[in-house]
């Protein structure tokens, strides 16, 4: 069970050094205050001097861009809400030290040495220790820590070819045994069917889902006997807008007429107003049981004011009451569903501790679902998930305290969107992972000891990546801004 009570701590080491250093810059300016007053000109301008040195010190340190350096779990157990609050102390406790210790070493060598060249040694080792500090966090090395994760293979790019177009954010596709290719569109929540045509592919349904105008649809499976079963099912927002949850929708693909209709309702649902995008919402099949993902929702105000507002979820993924950050599974049952958790509580949770969980496929060895969760500051990864496993989110930034990922994006944001299962022709399997942020399609290797192995650029993709699927013959498509895209690696037996 989840402990909904309590909570490690974890700190960036990198953080509290960096407001450290801030904490020394100031203590110079305090100290061109405290300094004593003395005659004769060059004692006169002492202070000025000092409070030179602060202002460029500084300066310095705002223009060197700041990364989050090493981290270091701060092993004491608080109360969930005390969290922030413990968090702010030790980072105050930091810019304390540096303003005391600075401006303690500056006025205590004026009061002890005569004569105002006594300073410039004071400063100078006040200077250093902040060079010292921001080397240690690697601030010289700025935000730009590469568009790819370090270590990434970039030695045998891959082309691709556009097989649909005209297209408006499908953030939801997925392709059939048959080929055929479903696609749900973001903004504009149409469902699109298309079915190969010679060289190309036509469109044989288009409908938009029955929900409000504003509202988002995300990712869309298709039943795993389709076409013998031609029945697809969707995720998408619903409800008034204030108080909008996630449902999934399913549909006969009855070219004559399409209906969908909700199965599961009221889920969790960011609210972008909000600051809210951890929107979760994937879906898939996998050995007879639809998985749903959901994002844990939060928005920023559940950073700038976690203490008494009631609408705060933090730390829901790490409730099971909830069902946010989860991954919730449901039997299928022919067409229908019957909820399937294994932890015990009415919600069908079959793993927790997620933050946002936007693209799943099937491990087709193991049975069990894969997904790629987006971090924080990085630590986007992709995850192999067993039954009642925790992820960690948010008790872990690096979420490897209780197992390691398949992959870990270290400090580079990538924004994964979306995850598909693939064959191997050298044994094992390998899962093609799409991304948004570093723009880019990635192919990561599992080998048949279910170790993973380096990570590898299939292919840059300008403006980003918005999913990804492949099916059983190795034919892997990916979804762009507009189109969708078909890998020419050799791998796709028509």
């Amino acid at each position: 069970m989840a402990q909904t009570d309590r909570f490690h701590i974890e700190l960036a080491l990198g953080d509290w050094l960096y407001t450290l250093a801030i904490g020394m810059a100031l203590g110079l300016l305090v100290a061109s205050l405290l300094l004593p007053a003395r005659t004769g000109k060059a004692r006169r301008i002492a202070p000025g001097a000092v409070a030179f040195s602060g202002l460029a010190v500084l300066a310095a340190i705002a223009l060197l861009a700041y990364d989050a350096g090493p981290f270091t779990v701060v092993v004491f157990t608080i109360k969930p809400y005390l969290s922030a609050v413990a968090d702010a102390g030790l980072l105050f406790l930091a810019l304390v030290l540096g303003v005391g210790g600075s401006a303690s070493l500056v006025v205590g060598t004026r009061r002890l040495a005569r004569g105002s060249l006594a300073l410039v040694p004071a400063i100078a080792i006040c200077a250093l220790a902040v060079a010292f500090l921001l080397w240690r966090v690697d601030a010289y090395s700025t935000r730009n820590f590469g568009r790819h994760p370090k270590g990434t293979d970039a030695s045998a790019l891959v082309a691709a070819k556009p097989v649909i177009t005209g297209l408006a954010v499908p953030t939801g596709v997925t392709v059939a045994e048959n080929g055929d290719i479903a696609v749900v569109e973001l903004t504009s929540a149409m469902f699109r069917l298309f079915t190969p045509d010679g060289d190309g592919y036509r469109q044989v349904i288009a409908v938009r889902l029955p929900i409000p105008e504003d509202r988002l649809a995300f990712h869309v499976a298709l039943h795993p006997e389709y076409p013998a079963q031609p029945y697809v099912y969707v995720t998408s927002e619903t409800g008034p807008l204030e108080n909008r949850t996630l449902q999934v929708l399913r549909a006969r693909l009855d070219r004559s007429e399409v209906r969908f209709t909700p199965i599961i309702e009221g889920l969790p649902a960011a609210k972008v107003e909000e600051g809210g995008n951890h929107f979760g919402a994937a879906i898939t099949f996998c050995k007879g049981f639809l998985f749903v993902t959901t994002g844990d929702t939060e928005g920023t105000r559940a950073f700038t004011s976690p203490f008494d507002n009631p609408e705060v979820h933090r730390d829901e993924a790490q409730d099971l009451s909830s069902a946010r950050g989860k991954i919730l599974r449901w039997r299928l049952d022919g067409i229908e569903i019957v909820p399937d958790g294994v932890t015990g509580v009415a919600i069908p949770i079959f793993a927790f501790g997620f933050r946002n969980p936007f693209g799943i496929t099937c491990d087709r060895d193991t049975g069990n679902p894969v997904v790629v969760d987006n971090g924080n500051r990085g630590h986007d990864q992709v995850r192999a998930v067993a039954p009642g496993s925790n992820h960690e989110w948010p008790i872990s930034l690096e979420r490897n305290l209780f197992r390691e990922p398949l992959f870990d994006s270290g400090e580079v944001h990538i924004a994964p969107t979306g995850v598909a299962y693939r064959s191997s022709d050298t044994g094992g399997h390998e899962f093609i992972v799409s991304a948004f942020q570093s723009q880019a399609i990635y192919l990561l290797p599992v080998l048949e000891s279910g170790a993973p192995g380096p990570l590898r650029l299939l292919i840059e993709v300008e403006g980003g990546a918005y999913g990804v699927t492949a099916n059983s013959r190795g034919c892997t498509y990916f979804a762009t801004a507009d189109s969708i895209w078909r890998l020419e690696d050799g791998r796709c037996q028509e």
